[in-house]
């Protein structure tokens, strides 16, 4: 039983954690690689994914399967680390960094799943939501 409940704090706390630290690796990795306007507008995507997530958690007020509140879609934390993902996945493709990073939105989203603070579909959500977002800013915000 000790076990279960040291997981469960240990991958909510990782939750917590990921959604800073996997977007600010990201803009870091950029940085280091001289990809200066992407690292600077991962940050200007990250102001404007905050305001996409205040307005579609007041427009879609949706219960929490904890029934703690009804913020529940879409998942913030999932949408901060998967940021970083579309962002790195954009620049530099298939890389060790990339997939690092993969791994470690895809933990965050789990552990908001697991520790029953978002539904399947408000994680999902999330995901595509940081993932576009990354994707503009290492796009530069050009398509072709």
């Amino acid at each position: 039983m000790a076990f279960a409940t040291t997981f469960e704090h240990y991958l909510d706390k990782a939750g917590e954690i990921g959604q800073y630290v996997i977007p600010a690796a990201s803009a870091g990795y950029a940085m280091y690689n001289g990809d200066y306007a992407e690292a600077g507008l991962m940050c200007l995507m990250g102001m404007v994914q905050k305001a996409e997530l205040v307005f579609l958690k007041t427009s879609f007020p949706t219960m929490r399967p904890n029934r703690t509140d009804s913020g529940s879609f879409p998942s913030g934390h999932t949408a901060g680390a998967f940021l970083g993902v579309g962002l790195l996945s954009t620049k530099y493709g298939l890389s060790l960094p990339a997939c690092a990073a993969l791994v470690g939105a895809t933990v965050v989203g789990f552990s908001r799943f697991y520790n029953n603070h978002h539904w399947p579909l408000n994680i999902l959500t999330g995901a595509y939501l940081g993932t576009m977002n990354g994707y503009m800013a290492g796009m530069k915000f050009t398509f072709y």
